[in-house]
């Protein structure tokens, strides 16, 4: 029995999408270190360049954008937190379904079932980037937002 060409190539282009999408989830990690990274730099930087709270003359315009800036930046390391942390999707098929198919069904449905199963876990991977996708976005946003606050801050008088 053998698989006709059209089902090969069927079964050759998802497993080709569904590496790329594998790829493209783990791509997410690293930008999210990076925006991380990023961001606590420019923080680090910014309370190492005179952010002094305990005069008590400083000017209340000024506190507003510290703080602002502090509660943007936790809400920045939630948003990467959750880009970056696990999750689980499918995979087309595991090795126990793979012979218990194989064992089972004719090559044709076996094939069928190996289709299904890409399509499935493509569909649950592409889940998973919108998600992370997301998360990166507001957490993009939320450097922008910070780096635009320390600018004004830096006019602000203290």
């Amino acid at each position: 029995m053998t698989i006709n060409d059209n089902t090969k190539m069927a079964i050759e282009e998802l497993r080709r999408l569904y590496e790329i999408h594998s790829k493209s989830a783990d791509s997410l990690d690293s930008k999210a270190g990076t925006i991380l990274g990023s961001a606590s730099l420019i923080v680090s930087l910014f309370t190492i360049l005179k952010l002094d709270l305990t005069q008590p003359s400083q000017n209340w315009y000024y506190i507003i954008a510290v703080i602002l800036i502090f509660l943007t930046y936790i809400f920045l390391i939630i948003k990467t937190i959750f880009a970056i942390r696990p999750q689980e999707y499918s995979t087309p098929l595991d090795h126990t379904e793979m012979e218990e198919i194989l064992q089972n069904q004719t090559i044709e449905n076996a094939s069928q079932s190996l289709i299904i199963g890409y399509r499935n876990a493509i569909a649950s991977i592409l889940n998973v980037i919108k998600k992370r996708s997301d998360h990166l976005l507001h957490a993009s946003y939320s450097l922008a937002v910070i780096v635009i606050l320390l600018i004004i801050t830096s006019f602000i008088p203290r």
